[in-house]
């Protein structure tokens, strides 16, 4: 549904997908998002949830012997915007002082 923007925001196919099932099924195992949801490889979605909580946007819970994903709310979302931003404005810079040499 929000696939095209979280890719504008710097997200990958994987990333989009998984970051949007979590926002609709809230706290989730593997074992819920792979019977139900997804497609991708029981190491894909690791992979996937790895990066998406270093970006931020995913936190790990653990439960008994489980381990729970949860999806940040989108307004976490503003942060990649925010630093995506930051790095446009210092290529800005450099291209800037590069034209000048």
């Amino acid at each position: 549904m929000y696939e095209t923007t979280l890719k504008n925001l710097g997200l990958n196919q994987n990333e989009a997908e998984i970051y949007e099932i979590l926002l609709e099924l809230g706290p989730s195992t593997l074992q819920v998002l792979k019977g139900k949801k997804t497609d991708l490889s029981r190491g894909n979605i690791y992979n996937t949830f790895y990066s998406l909580r270093n970006k931020g946007l995913v936190v790990e819970l653990k439960h008994k012997k489980k381990t729970i994903f949860q999806a940040e709310t989108p307004d976490k979302l503003m942060d990649l915007l925010v630093r995506k931003e930051e790095g446009f404005l210092q290529d800005k810079k450099i291209w800037r002082i590069f034209c000048q040499i």
